[in-house]
């Protein structure tokens, strides 16, 4: 059982993690972690199976780091855009 304390710690947490996300301040996202660190993106159906092949998967802060420069600098970023728009509509 949590005391009050830690609980608050954690809800502070969470929503400094949220608002991050939410308003697109991506280059904060990395520095929620350790380093090194384990970050996975795995379909749901591979984890019920207990399969553990992830779409991505990243070890570290730097990783993470690098995935946040190739949304928002590089390229896919507008492919990215472009799709976001098309879904929008």
């Amino acid at each position: 059982m949590l005391d009050f304390a830690t609980w608050r710690d954690l809800a502070t947490l969470y929503q400094a993690y949220a608002m991050a996300l939410d308003s697109r301040d991506y280059a904060r996202w990395p520095r929620f972690f350790t380093d090194p660190c384990v970050y996975k993106l795995q379909p749901r159906e591979n984890f019920d199976r207990g399969l553990p092949l992830a779409t991505m998967a990243f070890e570290s802060r730097g990783m993470l780091e690098d995935r946040v420069y190739g949304i928002t600098e590089t390229l896919i970023r507008s492919m990215y855009a472009y799709w976001r728009r098309v879904m929008e509509a």
